[in-house]
């Protein structure tokens, strides 16, 4: 997942982004953001004259896109699964 994407959410700024890789997994268009077509230009700017001329809805999905990225995000929520992670594979080799 992108580094800007997840900054940008978490910074509660709206966002228009390209349906590639994980992106549209990372946020389900006119909720969270806007997405496009990688190299459509139109579709590009679509999105983003929707979020300047609708800006209670860019707002909304701005905060939308916030509340989830501070889920998928959590640090610490993820520091407890990286150890959990990493202690079922330390525990895997030993069984070896």
């Amino acid at each position: 997942s992108p580094n800007s994407l997840a900054e940008a959410m978490l910074l509660g700024v709206p966002v228009a982004a390209s349906r590639t890789g994980g992106i549209p997994s990372l946020l389900e268009e006119k909720k969270e953001g806007m997405l496009f077509t990688p190299g459509n230009v139109q579709e590009l700017i679509r999105a983003v004259l929707y979020l300047w001329q609708k800006p209670k809805e860019a707002v909304r999905m701005a905060e939308a896109g916030r509340l989830r990225a501070v889920r998928l995000y959590d640090g610490e929520k993820n520091y407890w699964r990286m150890l959990e992670i990493y202690s079922k594979i330390v525990e895997g080799e030993g069984n070896s």
